[in-house]
């Protein structure tokens, strides 16, 4: 199955607040980073499964198959989810480039920048102050900048 997203005008980044109970085997085109505020879950790649608790922050690629499934009935999860085409032009490698998937504490140590690159990103999406689609979007080109 194939899970399809749009953006709002001007915008690069979408950004969802879930409680998720089994979310079924998919993929899309999009890049997204899950982000669990609360509860457990189970993230299933083809390739291997990941627990995912409170702080962890999770990398989906474009067209990876993945299901996810709550361990905990009371889970939190901030979903970001990226227009692939907007960051190819700004990155053209983009689509190819293979980011840390799992990042916890010891394996990136950028992850306080990029939590406070997410956090920056919801509450400006929040908001909604004049001009904030554009601080979202600079604010997610700083965000893959730090993945790279």
């Amino acid at each position: 199955m194939i899970k399809h997203y749009t953006f709002d005008d001007n915008m690069a980044v979408k950004v969802e607040l879930m409680n998720i109970r089994d979310f079924p085997i998919h993929y899309h085109n999009e890049f997204q980073i899950l982000y669990v505020l609360k509860g457990e879950l189970i993230l299933q790649h083809i390739y291997a499964k990941y627990m995912l608790q409170p702080g962890s922050i999770h990398i989906l690629h474009s067209c990876d198959v993945h299901s996810i499934t709550s361990v905990t009935d009371d889970n939190l999860v901030m979903v970001l989810t990226f227009d692939v085409e907007y960051f190819k032009k700004i990155f053209p490698e983009f689509i190819t480039t293979v980011f840390i998937t799992n990042i916890d504490e010891t394996a990136f140590q950028k992850r306080d920048v990029l939590r406070d690159q997410i956090f920056s990103i919801v509450s400006e999406q929040y908001n909604q102050h004049p001009g904030y689609a554009s601080r979202v979007n600079n604010t997610a080109v700083a965000l893959i900048n730090t993945l790279i």
